[in-house]
């Protein structure tokens, strides 16, 4: 039986910049956990850049993503949650499906 997602539209994120300033040996060398978070929100830039990270596809003939994945299964969704609602990542579109409209966020803070 297959599951039916509803989806209320499809949110294009803006285009991916595939080159930086930074060496990633920089990168790795600044890199640190952060437990004191800012509530500054993030820019769609800054949303789209993080989430090719996670899944995006890096190779559009093979369908390869930016994240490993044995037998190249992908058996893990990126699901954003903004003021504005709780999101699926879409790599292949490289945009954002609409799950459910509304603020959760406090939800999901109480349960993690």
């Amino acid at each position: 039986m297959q599951i039916m997602r509803k989806v209320f539209f499809l949110r294009y994120l803006p285009k991916l910049k595939t080159t930086g300033t930074m060496l990633f040996e920089e990168t790795i060398f600044k890199r640190r956990s952060i437990r004191s978070f800012s509530s500054i929100k993030l820019s769609d830039e800054e949303l789209s850049q993080i989430l090719f990270a996670a899944q995006g596809i890096t190779d559009p003939i093979r369908g390869f993503r930016a994240a490993p994945s044995a037998g190249a299964t992908y058996p893990l969704e990126t699901s954003p949650e903004t003021e504005e609602g709780v999101f699926r990542y879409s790599p292949s579109n490289h945009a954002l499906e609409t799950i459910r409209e509304g603020d959760f966020r406090d939800n999901l803070a109480e349960a993690a």
